[in-house]
């Protein structure tokens, strides 16, 4: 002070304690264009205190539970906070993974065959997770013209020349082509 006497101040201030994630756990979408994948954070923080929670990278807030359903493949940023926007964590990032995308195989056999003749056709997919279902388009000129099942079917052409074969394969939701 002014006279030389000592002076001192004591302030109390409180230090938040960081939100921790006990547990989380995730599951993917049952097939592809799905959302039905989940995300779930369970977390430990001061009682009496609110918290908020992001699976947008912080685009938008919910406060808990933090159970978050509806959720299509992709990667989500995960982020929470004391509400009142204070002490933000960048927890990290969570992957929800659609299956696998299908691909359609042809086979034929034999791959050269004289007006008439038959051949063998079989169609075969990977990824997804089933059942599938096969649907041929053997053209103008072939006998079956189409077919479903994959096979093997008999086809035949009633004339020479390239021949285009179609096979669409689908799972649920999910379409391969060959």
């Amino acid at each position: 002070d002014l006279n030389g006497c000592p002076t001192a101040d004591t302030m109390q201030w409180q230090v938040r304690p960081q939100i921790i994630v006990t547990n989380l756990t995730s599951t993917d979408p049952s097939t592809c264009n799905v959302s039905d994948g989940t995300i779930n954070i369970t977390t430990n923080y001061p009682p009496g205190t609110s918290i908020e929670g992001s699976i947008d990278g912080g685009t938008t807030w919910s406060a808990p539970p933090f159970s978050y359903s509806g959720l299509a493949g992709g990667v989500y940023a995960i982020r929470l906070r004391y509400s009142g926007q204070e002490c933000e964590l960048e927890w990290g990032s969570v992957t929800l993974t659609e299956p696998s995308s299908l691909v359609a195989a042809i086979q034929v056999s034999p791959t050269e065959v004289c007006t008439g003749s038959a051949v063998t056709v079989s169609g075969t997919v990977s990824g997804g997770s089933g059942p599938y279902t096969f649907t041929w388009n053997f053209g103008s000129g072939a006998t079956p013209q189409t077919a479903t099942g994959a096979g093997p079917h008999s086809v035949s052409f009633a004339n020479g020349g390239s021949r285009t074969i179609h096979l669409t394969v689908q799972d649920s939701f999910c379409f391969g082509y060959a």
